[in-house]
């Protein structure tokens, strides 16, 4: 069975004269989703991971300033990034994580946190490596690694145990095919959290075993409850195995910047420059400019973005806690994703999604996307407005009432 949402819309592609290894990957369910809820009217969005806010003032006047002013702003800008951010970014690496960062040759600018860690595979995985990802992890993890050659090999985390690894199963997918592992914590789309003993055993998988570690950051800032982070991006044992990628898509609303960096060993960060050229030359000076201006500028913002997600978290999850009937979940305790599972267990996510889209006109994507620990889930992203989620939930629980009594 096809593993696009759009073919099983009845979307068909064109095979005739594509290479294998386009036609082997899809878009990622979550984008197809979206693309399938833009073609129907007044749809409540719970698909597409996007932070329904502003981005901070203080970033837009610096670039409108920066179009009247700077008459940079059209051109490339280095191809590793402007020296100003990556000087700012190799400070404020410091003073998170306690580290040095040399800026000019530990650090990469790039067009999110998604074009980083594409540089990374490409650099890394050669046909045929195995490439270890969590499930249920991030869907375009698998694309990625496929579009790269590689063979995706899943780790799968349980969900009786709010979402923790499974790790007596991580010696079982080492074998002389793996490259590298692949972690996100907090987690999309579970909204889970990795202790320090499971990424302790990452770590030492990964130093035993002379793999490359890839850390995907975007929600490193998300935590809810005053839940604490463990984190890799600081052990310098990793030093030459680790490849971390940053955004600053969701921590300052700046999704459509597409803008983001990688933080890397010396020599990892030139071969990885390659592939940026071969891709995009630079990162879109305009969207560099804003990412400085957001990094040195107030930072309440920051704050205040992760208390409304956490209100919304709230709000989300006291809809769910009324309509356990259909849904169980674990609640998330970072992101702004909640992961549910529905009930009936031999329903099939991927027509569950195009059902709801279709008769209740809410955007959810399926859980399949994620893994095979995500079937017979929904992803539902809470980063639309208190609003849109009331009337969403209430769409919801209207139509599964008639479709599920």
């Amino acid at each position: 069975m096809t593993r696009s949402a759009l073919e099983r819309a009845g979307i068909k592609s064109r095979t005739d004269g594509i290479a294998d290894r386009a036609r082997r990957i899809v878009v990622s369910p979550i984008k197809e989703i979206a693309i399938l809820a833009a073609e129907i009217p007044d749809v409540i969005p719970f698909a597409w991971g996007i932070p329904f806010v502003d981005t901070p003032p203080h970033i837009r006047e610096a670039l409108k300033k920066a179009l009247d002013e700077d008459h940079l702003l059209g051109r490339y800008s280095p191809s590793a990034g402007l020296p100003v951010l990556k000087q700012a970014l190799a400070a404020r690496l410091a003073k998170k994580f306690g580290i040095e960062v040399n800026w000019k040759t530990e650090l990469l600018v790039t067009a999110g946190a998604m074009e980083g860690l594409m540089d990374a595979m490409q650099c890394t995985i050669n046909p045929g490596d195995e490439v270890i990802i969590t499930s249920p992890g991030f869907s375009s993890y698998t694309e990625q690694v496929m579009l790269a050659g590689g063979v995706p090999k899943y780790l799968p985390l349980d969900e009786n145990k709010d979402w923790a690894m499974r790790l007596e199963e991580l010696p079982k997918l080492i074998t002389p095919k793996t490259r590298a592992i692949i972690i996100n914590s907090p987690c999309n789309p579970t909204g889970s959290i990795f202790s320090q003993q499971e990424l302790d055993a990452i770590a030492d998988a990964v130093l035993k075993h002379n793999l490359i570690l890839i850390t995907d950051e975007p929600y490193d800032f998300l935590l809810f409850d005053g839940t604490k982070l463990s984190t890799l991006v600081a052990d310098d044992r990793l030093r030459k195995n680790r490849i971390s990628c940053f955004s600053f898509s969701k921590e300052y609303a700046m999704t459509g910047y597409r803008v983001g960096y990688v933080f890397a060993e010396e020599g990892m960060i030139r071969q990885m420059m390659k592939v940026h050229d071969a891709f995009i030359v630079s990162a879109p000076r305009p969207s560099q400019v804003a990412a400085l201006a957001a990094i040195n500028g107030p930072q309440a913002c920051v704050e205040e973005l992760r208390k409304t997600l956490q209100d919304r978290r709230d709000r989300l999850c006291s809809h769910l806690d009324r309509m356990k009937k259909w849904f169980s979940y674990v609640k998330p305790r970072g992101t702004y994703y909640c992961f549910v599972k529905f009930q009936d267990g031999s329903a099939d996510d991927v027509q569950l999604a195009l059902d709801i889209l279709n008769g209740a006109h809410i955007s959810v994507v399926p859980g399949s996307a994620f893994g095979p620990e995500g079937k017979g889930h929904l992803r539902i992203c809470f980063g639309c407005t208190i609003p849109e989620i009331d009337e969403g939930m209430g769409r919801l629980e209207n139509w599964l009432k008639k479709a599920y009594p």
